[in-house]
């Protein structure tokens, strides 16, 4: 991620919590997955959460002819000499060791400008601005007399999603989006990636798209999409669950043959890497994920070359005998889709 988009694009791991229980023997049970985010920014309004009703009465406590409200700090820590260390209505935010803090940026600031006070973010006096929202009734004084702005629930458009995402359940085995894929994600968690992360008509590009999710998710959103994968199951996949969706569907356009890689040069026979991955593997078949002896672990490709894989290390897995019987020429993720 950081080579093709740049260490400075890198902006948060985000954390989708999965599942609930899970037991691994010998670390911490592994219940989430991460998932890295670069961009320029989030599209803040599409990915917006209600507020819980427990949320709203702990906080919106207060309420006005205007509705519901909270009262939140009209200042910030630190002294100031300049006009954000005056007073008014005979409080001074100095003598509490505290200067004044307006808003006139961000969601609150300009919803004000544009339902209760036309010209309010254009200001720039801080004194003047304080009248401003004293004479709309938005200041309201505490009983040590503190001034204290009033935040109203209705300009709260829903809460931004923080970088632990717990609302979102997997796919459940009698869900009607399910393709027993083992690696499937639940189409509510691409499509808030999918809708914070563009616009309508862009395009999205999956290049690891499995059981089609991500294509799904970019269709029912009005994006462009393409999705690579190594196996042809995926073509199946997409074609399946977008005539799910639109009903009448002619098909993708697809690629099925792999292109050819130039770039190798000669490389050794792929059963030479079998120590080598077997030290890698843990002894530990890819297939049924059970430790075996290493006389019973086969090497094999996971994109066969029959259908266009190499002999490249990348390319190389060990399997026990049995499982690389079962697997016989099919791409792993085919195989593995037909468990």
């Amino acid at each position: 991620m950081g080579g093709i988009f740049g260490l400075d694009l890198y902006r948060n791991e985000v954390i989708w919590k999965r599942t609930s229980a899970h037991n691994d023997a010998s670390a911490f049970g592994r219940v989430a997955d991460k998932i890295l985010f670069f961009g320029s920014g989030i599209n803040r309004s599409a990915v917006r959460v209600p507020l819980s009703e427990d949320y709203v009465a702990k906080t919106y406590r207060h309420e006005d002819s205007r509705g519901r409200y909270m009262s939140s700090d009209l200042t910030g820590p630190g002294t100031s000499d300049g006009e954000s260390g005056q007073e008014w209505q005979g409080w001074g935010p100095t003598s509490k060791g505290r200067h004044w803090s307006v808003p006139r940026t961000g969601d609150y600031a300009a919803w004000i400008d544009e339902n209760l006070i036309p010209g309010y973010v254009t200001e720039p006096g801080i004194l003047k601005r304080l009248n401003m929202l004293n004479e709309a009734n938005m200041v309201v004084f505490s009983s040590k007399g503190t001034p204290r702005l009033k935040r109203y629930l209705m300009a709260n458009p829903g809460q931004l999603p923080a970088d632990i995402w717990t609302d979102i359940p997997p796919v459940s085995s009698r869900a009607k989006e399910a393709r027993k894929y083992p690696t499937q994600k639940p189409l509510a968690l691409l499509e808030r990636i999918i809708k914070a992360s563009s616009n309508e008509g862009d395009l999205v590009l999956d290049p690891f798209c499995g059981c089609a999710t991500t294509l799904v998710a970019a269709d029912r959103l009005q994006r462009k999409w393409a999705g690579i994968d190594l196996s042809p199951l995926a073509i199946k996949l997409v074609d399946e669950r977008i005539a799910e969706e639109r009903g009448l569907w002619g098909g993708a356009n697809a690629l099925d043959a792999p292109p050819a890689r130039t770039d190798l040069g000669e490389l050794p026979n792929y059963r030479t890497h079998r120590h080598r991955l077997y030290g890698e593997q843990e002894g530990v078949c890819v297939g049924c994920e059970t430790h075996f002896p290493f006389r019973v672990m086969e090497v094999d490709h996971i994109l066969p070359r029959v259908k266009g894989g190499t002999d490249h290390p990348d390319n190389l897995q060990l399997l026990c005998s049995g499982c690389n019987r079962s697997k016989g020429g099919r791409a792993m993720a085919e195989w593995k889709a037909a468990q």
